[in-house]
Parts: C-alpha cells; sequence; structure tokens
C-alpha cells in the first residue's frame, strides 16, 4: 500500500514538475516574442538634452505639458545659457547649457524660419480660391425693371458677344550709328 502511494505521489509530482517547467518555457518564449512584436509602428522617444537643439521630430509624439516650468538663465561669467526643466521644485530633466554664440544661432534660425513660414501662409491664404455665395435673386427686383408680364415672369439671360484684340509694332531697328534716325525733307 506504502509503495502504491509512493508511486501516486512521485508520479503526481513529475507531473507538476513538467507543467511547470513546461510554464516557465512558454512564459520564457511567450517574453522573447513579446519583446520582439511588442514594439510600436512609430516609436515614441524622450527627448535628451535642450528643447532648442533636440531634432527629433516625431508628428505623434506629444510635446511638454503645462507643468513643466522652462527657464532659461544666461550666466555672463561663463557667458553660457542655462536650460532648466522643473515640475514644482525637483528637476524633471538634468540642466543643459548652451554658449552664447549656439544660442543666438538657433534662435536665429527659429526666428527665421518663423517668417518665411508665416510668409508663406500669408501667400497661400492671398492666391486662395475663396467660395462665394450664389448671387440671390428675388421677383420684385425683375418685376421693377422688366415690368410685370400676364402669366408670371420669366426672364432669360443668355450672356452672348464677342471680344476683338488687335495688336501690332511699329518701331526700326538701325545697326549704323551715323545715320541719322529722323531725316527731314527741306522743300
Amino acid at each position: 500500500m506504502i509503495g502504491i502511494r509512493r508511486f501516486i505521489l512521485i508520479s503526481v509530482l513529475s507531473v507538476i514538475c513538467c507543467a511547470l517547467c513546461h510554464n516557465l518555457f512558454a512564459q520564457k518564449k511567450d517574453s522573447l516574442t513579446a519583446q520582439k512584436t511588442d514594439t510600436l509602428r512609430f516609436p515614441l522617444k524622450d527627448r535628451r538634452g535642450d528643447p532648442f537643439s533636440w531634432q527629433y521630430h516625431n508628428p505623434f509624439d506629444l510635446s511638454d505639458t503645462s507643468i513643466i516650468k522652462q527657464d532659461i538663465q544666461y550666466d555672463p561669467v561663463t557667458r553660457q545659457y542655462y536650460i532648466i526643466e522643473k515640475i514644482g521644485n525637483t528637476y524633471y530633466r538634468k540642466p543643459t547649457y548652451l554658449t552664447f554664440d549656439e544660442f543666438w544661432k538657433l534662435q536665429s534660425q527659429q526666428a527665421e524660419k518663423d517668417y518665411f513660414s508665416s510668409r508663406s501662409k500669408t501667400i497661400f491664404d492671398l492666391n486662395r480660391k475663396t467660395l462665394r455665395p450664389p448671387p440671390r435673386v428675388y421677383e420684385k427686383l425683375f418685376d421693377r425693371i422688366f415690368g410685370v408680364a400676364p402669366g408670371g415672369l420669366k426672364v432669360d439671360i443668355k450672356p452672348e458677344g464677342t471680344v476683338d484684340l488687335t495688336a501690332g509694332y511699329q518701331g526700326q531697328n538701325i545697326k549704323n550709328p551715323t545715320l541719322p534716325e529722323r531725316i527731314s525733307v527741306i522743300n
């Protein structure tokens, strides 16, 4: 009887061990495949460095919220601009710095980009064709102009006509500089 109990106990423990081992290997395999397939098609990246010289432009990334307070301080001794980003009194990102020349170069590039962007937008708006509202025609207007016809008013407007354009040129080209331009005849 003890032998049968021992056999059943060993059988149950071996089944449990096999199930656990299989489960562990399956989880490990799933985690490996999850790492491969769990990445985004357009991955989001956090900004590293200052917001002026960071060149990663993904339209799906969210910009910084209003909770993050950005402060730019100029140190005249080192001639550097320190860019500090905080949430409350806690630093959100490590403070970065730009030299005087780097900062003003980036600022002028941004100002130039904004200027030409606004000019382009203005030119686009000026050249855009606007939709005109349909003309409103009142019957009383035609009654006053054309008079009331028996059986109702029917005005049929058919624009017809022609446009004549005449162009011409009158001039002369003299290659000899000794000839006068105008010869007067004496009688």
